[in-house]
Parts: structure tokens; sequence; C-alpha cells
């Protein structure tokens, strides 16, 4: 090799070391660029995610103040202020276990310390902007009748009269035949009054199916005596046999 050549080849290779050298510090200054660019994108997601969490919370927290205020004017003064805290925290909560924890504990503590609250609390709970209020609605409904029927099954009656239609005949199935069992002249009374054939026809099947297994034998004709003349006789016919079999087997069959 010429010492021309030998020049221009060492040439080349110093170039080529320089070059390479050149491109590993560029690619190194460009990585706290990138980390920076990452970690700014990054922060801006969880602001935004921060932020749309403090919205969410904030229309909760509106929302359940708003029912509170409305519970607050409905019932005008509360011997219980227990009720609202524990309103609250049913309607502050977002776990649907929580949720229904919270509210059957809300509707116990008021079937035992304060009654008069419970159609307000109810229609607070009916009245939530979500598509959880039918359900919670029902499961409100339905844990305060459970506690409160066994105490007074007339006032748990009447409660349940005044639920909208759709859960009206639900609540009754049960606390009808309790307040025939505790008190049948007082529950045919009512019942004589009332003026809706589905909410009759559904009393009578249900109390005479509940009075069948009854060792009440007075309260068991004094029933059968009431129903076989009820509009609604025919067509809960089945119901009522059941239990008359038992009393008086002949007169049963006759009256079939």
């Amino acid at each position: 090799m010429s010492s021309n050549q030998k020049i221009i080849l060492g040439a080349v290779v110093i170039v080529t070391v320089i070059l390479v050298a050149l491109q590993f510090n560029f690619s190194d200054s460009d990585k706290p660029a990138l980390n920076d660019q990452k970690k700014a994108a990054t922060a801006s997601t969880n602001s935004g995610k921060i932020k749309k969490a403090g919205k969410m919370g904030a229309s909760g927290e509106q929302n359940g103040n708003r029912l509170l205020d409305q519970l607050n004017k409905e019932t005008k003064s509360s011997e219980h202020p227990e009720i609202q805290t524990m309103l609250q925290t049913f309607l502050s909560t977002s776990s649907n276990k929580e949720r229904t924890q919270a509210l059957r504990e809300l509707a116990a503590y008021i079937a035992e310390h304060d009654q008069s609250q419970a159609l307000d609390v109810f229609e607070s709970i009916a009245d939530q902007p979500t598509g959880r209020a039918k359900t919670e609605s029902y499961l409100f409904s339905r844990t305060f009748l459970t506690h409160f029927t066994p105490e007074n099954p007339a006032a748990a009656t009447e409660w349940a009269m005044s639920l909208p239609e759709d859960l009206r005949l639900a609540a009754m199935q049960s606390t009808a035949p309790a307040w025939a069992k505790s008190d049948m002249n007082g529950f045919i009374d009512w019942l004589d009054k009332l003026d809706n054939p589905a909410l009759r026809s559904a009393a009578l099947k249900d109390v005479s199916m509940t009075m069948a297994q009854s060792d009440q034998t007075e309260a068991q004709r004094a029933w059968v005596e009431h129903a076989i003349q009820m509009p609604e006789a025919e067509s809960q016919a089945a119901s009522i046999v059941s239990l008359w079999t038992e009393l008086d087997t002949k007169e049963a069959y006759h009256w079939i």
C-alpha cells in the first residue's frame, strides 16, 4: 500500500469515528426531551382524570344535597337526624355492595325509630336520576316492611297502599296476611272498603293460603265465612277450598 493510500484510509477512519460519536451524543440528548414529553403527557392525562372525577364527585354530592334539602322540607323537622346522615351515606357511595348495605340499614332504622319519614325517604330514593332508582326504592320498601310489619301490620298495610301501583301488590302480599292473623275483624273491615279488585283478589288469595297454616280455628272460620261472600271468591276458589276443607270438607265441596 502506498503512502497516499494510507493517508486516505486514515482520514476515512477518523471521519467515521467522529460521525459515530456525534450520532451517539445526539441520541442521548434526545432522551431527556422525550422523557419530558412523556411526563407532560402523563401529567395532562392525570389532570384530566382528576378533573373528571372531581366533576362526578361534585355532581353526586349536589344530587345528595338536593335530595336531603327536599327531604328536610317535606318532613320540616326530624326527631332523628341520624336518618339524614344515613341517607347521605347511602347517596354518596358508588359501590353497589356498600349502597345495598347502607340502604338496608337506613330502612331498618326508620322502621324502628321513625316510621313517619319512611314515605319521604322512599320518594327521595325513587327520584334519583339514575338507573338504580327503581330497584333501590323497591329494596327500601321491602326492607322497611319486613321490619315494620311485625310491630304494626295494620299501619304497614296502609303504608303499602301509599306506594306506586307497581309496588303496591307485592308489598301487600306480606302485610295483609299478617294483619288478618293479628286482627281478623279489623282487617275484614278494611278489606270491605278497598275498591281495587286486583288488590282485593290478591288479599283474598294470600290471606286464605296463610290462614290454612294457622292453628286459630275461630279466625279461620271467620275468614272463610267472609271470603266466600266476596265478589272475587269465584276466581280464588282454589285458595279458599284449601283452607275450608280442613274445617268442613262436606261444606267446602257443597260450596264448590
